[in-house]
C-alpha cells in the first residue's frame, strides 16, 4: 500500500458516513428526491391533499384485500399441493380434483360466474381461487 493511501484510511473525517454516502446509487438519490417533491405538493396543495386523503381509504381497503386473499390462497395452495404429494388417497384425490378443475376453468369463466352469484364478491374471490391453483 502506498503512503497516501494508508495516510487517507487514517484521517479522521468530520462526519464518519460520508463516505458511506458517495456510494449510494444516483437513481435512488433521485427518487428519493422525486419522492420529497411529491410529499411537499401533497401537503402544499389543497386540491391534492383533498384527493389524497379521498383516495386514502380506497387504497387501505385494497391493500387489506390484497393480503387477505394472499394468505387464503396460500393456505388453499399450500393444501393442495402438498395433498398432491400425500401418501393418503383421500386426500390425494381431493387435491387433485381441486387442482385440475380451477386450472382446467379459465379465467373469464370463473369471473363471470362469480360476478353473477355476487357483485361483491367478484373479484378477490376469483383471485383467490386462481392463485391457489398456481401458487408459483
Amino acid at each position: 500500500m502506498t503512503a497516501e493511501r494508508e495516510l487517507e484510511r487514517h484521517r479522521p473525517q468530520l462526519i464518519p458516513w460520508t463516505k458511506k454516502l458517495s456510494k449510494l446509487p444516483w437513481w435512488a438519490l433521485a427518487i428519493l428526491f422525486i419522492g420529497v417533491l411529491i410529499i411537499y405538493k401533497i401537503i402544499a396543495d389543497p386540491i391534492y391533499l383533498d384527493a389524497f386523503l379521498f383516495l386514502r381509504e380506497g387504497v387501505k381497503r385494497t391493500i387489506t384485500v390484497t393480503v387477505v386473499s394472499f394468505i387464503i390462497a396460500l393456505v388453499l395452495g399450500l393444501t393442495a399441493g402438498l395433498g398432491r404429494v400425500s401418501k393418503n388417497v383421500f386426500y390425494y384425490n381431493i387435491s387433485s380434483f381441486y387442482v385440475e378443475v380451477v386450472r382446467g376453468v379459465p379465467m373469464l369463466v370463473d369471473h363471470l360466474l362469480c360476478l353473477r352469484d355476487n357483485p361483491l364478491w367478484y373479484h378477490p374471490h376469483s383471485e383467490l381461487v386462481r392463485q391457489s391453483a398456481y401458487p408459483g
